[in-house]
C-alpha cells in the first residue's frame, strides 16, 4: 500500500540501494525469532533497509556499527530461520524494492489525474492543504478571484500591466472637479471623485493644497475659519485688523429660542468700508436669555433691560427684592431695650439694603430711640453709627425715619434685622415699618 498521498516518502520507506555490499554473520547461531541481528561490520549499510541471509528477508529499522536492530523476520514472503555464524549477509534488492516503488508511483499518477479532471475554484483557500488537488484548487480558486472572471481559466478583462499604466495615468491627471456619486466606470473616475471630496473637505483650490485646518486642530479648538460659522461652545475669536470687505463683518451665535449677537462695524470718513479704518463700533445683544438683557449698539454704553411685565427677578439675578413689612403697630420692646422689628434673609452676592420705619408714642413720653440695620437677633451686632443705625431720639406723636440704602457683600447666607430702641415712661411706644434688599450684582 502506498504511503502517498497522506505521509510524505522518504528514503526509510523508499528504501536505498547500495552496489556490492555485504558483511558475516557473529551470532553463533542466529535464531529465527532474534530481532537484533550481530554482523562483523554493519557501518557501510544504510540505517533503515532489507538484508538477506540465505533465503530470508529481514528488515530492519535501525543500526550500530556492528548489528542490526528492530527486525522483521521472514520479511517479504520469505520464511524465518536460523543462520550459522559467518554466514554471508548480503544488502540485496529484493522484490519489496521494486513493489513500494510501484505503489507510490501508481499513487501519484492516479492523484495527478484527478486533479487535471476536475479543478475547483469555489475552494476557499486556506493555510494547509490534504493532498495536491486540495491545494490546486486553492490556487485556481485565487486565480478567479483575481480576476473576477466566471471560470478560472477565462482570459481575464485586465492585465496587471493594463493596470500599471492606467494608474500611471491616473495619477498624471486627477480631476479634482469630478462631482462625487456612488457609481464610477472605471478606477480614474472613483480616483477623480475622491480628490473632489478632499477639495471639498479641506475648502482649499486644489485637492492637494495643505489645509489651513487639520481636524486635530478641530477637536483641540484652535481653527482658523472665514464667513458665516456656527459654532457650539466656548471659542476665543481674533479679529482681523484689516478690513476691506464692502458688508458689515460681524458673528451670529443663535439658537431657537435664545440669541446673542457680537457685532464689529467698521467704517471710515469715505462711508464705506474700503481703504483704512478710522473707526470700530462693537454691538453686544442678548435677547431672550432668562434673567439678562443686553442692548449695547453704535458705541452706546451697554444697559440691562427692566422687566416689562412687573416680576421680581429670578432668585440669585440683578433685580432679585427681598422685602417684609410690619404694617400692624408693634410695641417696643422694654424701656433701654432692643427689639427686632422684622427680619429679612439674603443669599451670597451685594444688595441694597433700606428700612422705613412710623412710630407712635402711643401715650407715652419717649425720651430717646434708635432704628438701625443689625445682624444678631439678639445683640447690637451690626450696628454701627453713621453707617447702618439712626438716632432721632425724643419723640412724641407720630414720626417717621429710613435709612434710604446701605450695601451688604455678602459670601453666605445672611440675615438682616430692622432694629428699633426706645427710653420711655408711662405707656408703650408702638412702631411699623419695612425692610427691603435688592440685588446688585
Amino acid at each position: 500500500m502506498a504511503n502517498y498521498p497522506s505521509t510524505q516518502n522518504t528514503d526509510d520507506n523508499l528504501y536505498i540501494a547500495v552496489n556490492n555490499l555485504s558483511t558475516v554473520l557473529t551470532d553463533d547461531p542466529l535464531s529465527d525469532s532474534a530481532t537484533t541481528v550481530n554482523v562483523s561490520d554493519a557501518s557501510s549499510f544504510p540505517s533503515v533497509g532489507i538484508i538477506t541471509i540465505d533465503l530470508e528477508a529481514i528488515h530492519y529499522t535501525g543500526k550500530t556499527a556492528t548489528s542490526f536492530t528492530g527486525c522483521t523476520r521472514g520479511f517479504d514472503g520469505t520464511t524465518a530461520a536460523s543462520h550459522l555464524v559467518n554466514a554471508t549477509v548480503f544488502h540485496d534488492i529484493p522484490a519489496a524494492h521494486h513493489n513500494v516503488l510501484k505503489d507510490e508511483i501508481k499513487a501519484i499518477s492516479d492523484d495527478l489525474r484527478a486533479v487535471a479532471a476536475a479543478l475547483d475554484d469555489a475552494d476557499t483557500p486556506a493555510s494547509t492543504a490534504t493532498d495536491a488537488k486540495d491545494r490546486l484548487d486553492q490556487v485556481v480558486s485565487q486565480l478567479k478571484a483575481i480576476t473576477g472572471e466566471t471560470n478560472w481559466y477565462d482570459s481575464p478583462a485586465t492585465t496587471v500591466s493594463a493596470l500599471d499604466t492606467l494608474l500611471d495615468s491616473t495619477a498624471a491627471a486627477l480631476d479634482d472637479t469630478d462631482t462625487p456619486a456612488s457609481t464610477a466606470s472605471d478606477l480614474k473616475d472613483r480616483l477623480d471623485q475622491i480628490v473632489s471630496q478632499l477639495k471639498a473637505i479641506t475648502g482649499e483650490t486644489n485637492w492637494y493644497d495643505t489645509p489651513d485646518n487639520t481636524i486635530a486642530a478641530l477637536e483641540s479648538g484652535t481653527v482658523k475659519t472665514t464667513g458665516a460659522q456656527s459654532i457650539a461652545g466656548v471659542k476665543t475669536f481674533t479679529d482681523d485688523p484689516v478690513i476691506s470687505d464692502t458688508t458689515e463683518p460681524q458673528l451670529d451665535i443663535s439658537e431657537t429660542t435664545n440669541s446673542i449677537i457680537v457685532r464689529h462695524r467698521a467704517s471710515n470718513s469715505g462711508g464705506n468700508f474700503a481703504g483704512t479704518v478710522t473707526n470700530h463700533d462693537y454691538e453686544l445683544r442678548a435677547n431672550n436669555i432668562p434673567g439678562v438683557q443686553l442692548d449695547a449698539s453704535n458705541g452706546s454704553a451697554a444697559a440691562i433691560k427692566g422687566t416689562s411685565t412687573n416680576d421680581n427677578a429670578t432668585t440669585g439675578y440683578v433685580g432679585e427684592t427681598v422685602s417684609s413689612v410690619v404694617g400692624t403697630y408693634t410695641n417696643f420692646a422694654g424701656s433701654t431695650s432692643y427689639g427686632n422689628l422684622t427680619s429679612i434673609s439674603i443669599t451670597p452676592g451685594d444688595w441694597l439694603v433700606s428700612m422705613y420705619v412710623e412710630a407712635d408714642d402711643n401715650g407715652a413720653t419717649v425720651v430717646d430711640s434708635q432704628y438701625g440695620l443689625g445682624t444678631n437677633p439678639s445683640t447690637t451686632a451690626g450696628l454701627a453709627q453713621g453707617d447702618t443705625v439712626m438716632t432721632p431720639g425724643a419723640f412724641s406723636g407720630r414720626v417717621n425715619h429710613s435709612i434710604p440704602s446701605r450695601r451688604y457683600s455678602i459670601g453666605s447666607s445672611t440675615t438682616i434685622y430692622l432694629k428699633y430702641y426706645a427710653q420711655y415712661s408711662v405707656a408703650t411706644p408702638q412702631a411699623v415699618g419695612r425692610l427691603t434688599a435688592v440685588r446688585i450684582r
